[in-house]
């Protein structure tokens, strides 16, 4: 009797996390309905193999999907905060820029004459 293989317990499924994250990033790029389709195709047959090969349980499947929806989630709404975050120095040196360096109007003519 072979003793059970505790490195094939993973949860969640990576596999089936990154896969699920790839097809939901093709879907909002709006790319050709083929490449789509071919995702889908390769998310479902990978989500076929991974049961049939007993890599993962089916349990460690869902937990993949759900975690991958769960990350896309919270990263496509937290995304605006960090975007406003790192832009807040840029947004800063300007103000200070306008404040301290306050240089008079220049007349467009002035180089003519």
């Amino acid at each position: 009797m072979v003793p059970y293989d505790r490195t094939r317990d993973f949860y969640f499924s990576g596999h089936t996390g990154i896969a699920v994250v790839v097809t939901l990033e093709v879907w909002k790029l709006g790319l050709p309905r083929w490449v789509k389709a071919f995702c889908w195709v390769v998310l479902i047959w990978l989500i076929i193999m991974l049961v049939a090969s007993r890599v993962h349980y089916a349990i460690d499947i869902v937990g993949g999907i759900f975690f991958a929806f769960l990350s896309n989630d919270l990263t496509s709404k937290s995304i605006k905060c960090w975007d406003y975050l790192w832009s807040l120095p840029a947004l800063l040196f300007v103000k200070i820029k306008r404040i301290c360096c306050v240089s008079e109007p220049s007349d467009n003519n002035s180089l003519l004459d």
